[in-house]
């Protein structure tokens, strides 16, 4: 198996002249819009509820739509099916009267609150349940420490989950006693969901702790956990007449108004404002809050792991030339590693960041060809994937609907494939980047560490396989099957050692012709390129393998 790129090196190079690789390309994926008409025939109206994304890029969201016969129109979408509706008969005959609150845990377990109408025709109850064996429902006692022993739950509003937690923000009674609002983390390591969870109190109406400057007033609607329990809770108190917000976590109450804050004005916290909340492993608290003086207001945004993330009237680090002009109760997401994802409005528009990357910018950014206008900022309206490969987020576009949108970091995942080091004493890596979505026809492939000035191309294959130096190379092939070459676009690597191929997912090399891709396939890619040998003759290697589940 030789390595022969001579009679293709000139006709690549005019291909590339005549087509060229400018203009704008998609940053995202529309999944759903305003307007889209679902399966049960309603249409949908908008996005602003809950939103949420598993770690293999699957998405849910609690949708509001046009539904005209009653005041039953809302559903809950996973990957645009509908998995429940307001309306729906339940097999024991109970029927859901209103959803509250969703989401989904990295392995695609779904969590929902929702109000029902029991079968018995008794009043309207309230239901928790996760994945498909735990429910739990209003009039169940709550047995949690700190607790009155007949405290019962009255109302579930929303909840997080991050297995082997769960928060929910519920309504609790005492019998002779006013419902108050509180926080729960569920635990359930010991018996999974077919068993009875440990319960913890988090936060409380009408408790005092001690950082707070007088009792909680309210508990915020949208809790963060993380899958090692970390939490955190926006809460309202009552501050002499002034309500002002805190945070309870699993580290304590932080960003309380009054102490010092890490912004470069100086300013203390104020608590003036809604926070919003993220969490990740290991005790990371990310919040959306406001510092300032009685003459002035500042938005923050700080993580306990990176510090400051974003402060009104500074620099933003993912745009170091350009000043933060506002946000305000924005969106805010941590994946499992505590990168953060949020937005802010800069002085041309706003931004979507995650890490130290603008990934979305309004007046900027396309999504499946159409142009971002704008980007909400009020919570819930962005979700990450926790390993953090993937965003889910709301946004305008040109086309005057508000949509959806997914917008992968990178596509693919490196296969455990074992390669070999090239000349350069690395193994030559392959990412990927654009969208999964076959509608989309949007791939690139970057491979990097190879050799400077060498030439290679892109094979590709529906199987993964392996084969030790084929054919003389240096290098481990790691593509079975039926093997496909782009021949059409062999490029040098220059100076960098970089090689950025476009992939067409209409017209796939195959040995007997080219085949268009379709959704639910998985696609192997791997680069073969030059190579040189210590003291022998030249030879060829190959970057590692990547595999892309097509959707």
């Amino acid at each position: 198996m030789k390595l022969s790129f001579d009679t293709v090196v000139l006709v690549h190079i005019s291909f590339l002249a005549s087509t060229g690789l400018g203009g704008a390309q998609n940053a995202g994926h529309i999944v759903v819009q305003t307007g889209d008409v679902l399966a049960n025939g309603w249409e949908v109206a908008d996005f602003s509820d809950s939103i949420a994304m598993s770690e293999a890029g699957a998405w849910a969201a609690l949708v509001h739509t046009t539904e005209p016969s009653s005041s039953r129109d809302s559903v809950v979408l996973v990957d645009g099916q509908i998995v429940l509706a307001e309306g729906d008969t339940l097999a024991n005959g109970d029927v859901v009267e209103f959803l509250t609150g969703m989401d989904l845990d990295r392995d695609g377990t779904l969590a929902l609150a929702y109000r029902y109408a029991p079968a018995s025709g008794s009043a309207v109850h309230s239901r928790l349940s996760i994945g498909s064996t735990f429910t739990l429902d209003s009039g169940a006692l709550v047995g949690a420490p700190g607790v009155p022993a007949s405290a019962t739950y009255r109302r579930f509003d929303h909840v997080a989950v991050a297995l082997p937690y769960a928060v929910v923000a519920a309504t609790v009674g005492v019998p002779g006693s006013v419902d108050v609002e509180a926080a729960f983390l569920l635990d359930f390591t010991n018996g999974g969901l077919a068993g009875s969870p440990g319960v913890s109190l988090l936060a409380a109406e009408g408790s005092s702790p001690a950082a707070l400057a007088g009792p909680i007033t309210w508990i915020g609607q949208r809790p963060a956990v993380a899958s090692d329990g970390t939490y955190a809770v926006s809460v309202a108190f009552d501050d002499a007449g002034t309500f002002r917000h805190a945070v309870a976590t699993s580290g304590g109450v932080i960003a309380v108004p009054g102490t010092g804050s890490p912004a470069a004005s100086g300013h203390p916290w104020t608590g003036l404002f809604g926070i919003t909340v993220a969490a990740a492993p290991g005790g990371i608290r990310a919040v959306s809050a406001t510092v300032g003086t009685p003459q002035t207001t500042i938005g923050l945004l700080v993580s306990t792991a990176g510090g400051v993330l974003a402060e009104e009237s500074q620099l933003l680090a993912a745009r170091p030339t350009e000043i933060v002009y506002s946000f305000d109760n924005t969106s805010l997401e941590l994946s499992d590693s505590g990168e953060a994802a949020f937005i802010v409005r800069l002085g041309g528009g706003k931004v979507l960041v995650y890490g130290d990357d603008v990934v979305l910018e309004s007046g900027v950014s396309l999504v499946s060809g159409q142009l971002v206008t704008d980007m909400f900022v009020a919570s819930p309206t962005l979700a990450i994937g926790r390993s953090g490969e993937a965003l889910l987020a709301v946004v305008q576009h040109a086309g005057g609907e508000t949509a959806l949108v997914t917008i992968e970091r990178m596509v693919g995942n490196t296969t455990s494939c074992v390669v070999r080091p090239n000349s350069t004493g690395q193994m030559g890596r392959l990412v990927g980047s654009g969208s999964s979505y076959v509608a989309e026809n949007d791939v690139r492939l970057r491979a990097s560490r190879l050799p400077q000035m060498a030439f290679g191309y892109l094979l590709t294959s529906r199987t993964a396989g392996f084969s030790a130096l084929p054919g003389g190379s240096s290098g481990n092939l790691c593509l079975g099957g039926a093997i496909g070459r782009f021949v059409g676009q062999i490029q040098s690597s220059g100076a960098q050692g970089q090689i950025e191929t476009v992939v067409d997912l209409t017209a796939l090399p195959q040995p007997l012709g080219a085949v268009a891709a379709q959704p639910g396939e998985t696609w192997y890619f791997q680069l073969w390129h030059r190579d040189s040998s210590p003291g022998g003759p030249p030879t060829s290697n190959f970057t590692a393998s990547l595999a892309i589940d097509l959707r």
